[in-house]
């Protein structure tokens, strides 16, 4: 069973502010920039919302 884009969306963005690709208060990618990135839409990029905030 593959793992639905919106989790790897999530995953992706949270793995990139660990590693430091992200500094603090720097802003993530615009909605429109993650699509393009997974070639997704707009849904799938907006379901990835409640999970991409970081925990700890």
């Amino acid at each position: 069973m593959s793992v639905p884009l919106h989790i790897t969306i999530s995953e992706q963005l949270r793995r990139q502010i660990e590693s430091g690709d992200y500094q603090p208060g720097e802003k993530l990618p615009s909605e429109h920039q993650l699509m393009d990135a997974f070639s997704v839409s707009r849904i799938t990029v907006r379901q990835r919302s409640p999970t991409s905030s970081i925990k700890g």
